[in-house]
């Protein structure tokens, strides 16, 4: 494993306080390869620890497949997590809210990998059941426009008391 640089361990300390505050926006920024991607799973953990569940999402199909490739953390576009919330209101849906799809939907599609991956992700949704508390990571932000953040803070306060963007 490598080294985080001292920028990445600043960004985790941030963190910390972050999530202790009452504000519900961070922002990271650095240069093209600089770690922002690869720090997401170390950002998890960190927010796990202070009872904090991270959801982290992409801007488009191969940024997702970046952030399960370097994190191995199930991740979705931003896209179908505001199509997913919107489903759950108006469509009969066999899940009761989004983190119930979340769970399943992973469940399913690693349960045939390897074992040390399901079992992974198995232990990953066994330590979010009873937090409350949800970080949504949206990595390659600036891409987004305010509409599609606004609308994926909305969505995911419905179902979560305490709710931040980072």
């Amino acid at each position: 494993m490598l080294e985080n640089s001292e920028d990445q361990i600043q960004a985790l300390e941030y963190l910390k306080e972050f999530l202790k505050s009452d504000k519900n926006l961070m922002i990271i920024t650095g240069k093209a390869g600089t770690g922002k991607t690869t720090l997401i799973r170390q950002i998890q953990d960190t927010a796990l620890e202070d009872n904090w569940k991270c959801i982290p999402v992409g801007v488009w199909g191969r940024s997702v497949s970046s952030l399960i490739q370097l994190t191995g953390i199930p991740s979705l576009a931003i896209s179908k997590f505001n199509r997913i919330h919107e489903d759950l209101k108006t469509l009969d849906y066999e899940y009761s809210d989004f983190e119930d799809w979340y769970e399943n939907n992973y469940s399913r599609r690693f349960q045939n990998s390897f074992e040390r991956s399901a079992e992974l992700i198995r232990s990953l949704f066994t330590e979010r059941e009873e937090i409350n508390n949800t970080l949504l990571v949206v990595d390659e932000a600036s891409t987004l426009t305010l509409a599609q953040l606004e609308l994926a803070f909305e969505n995911i306060k419905k179902n979560n008391k305490n709710t931040k963007i980072l």
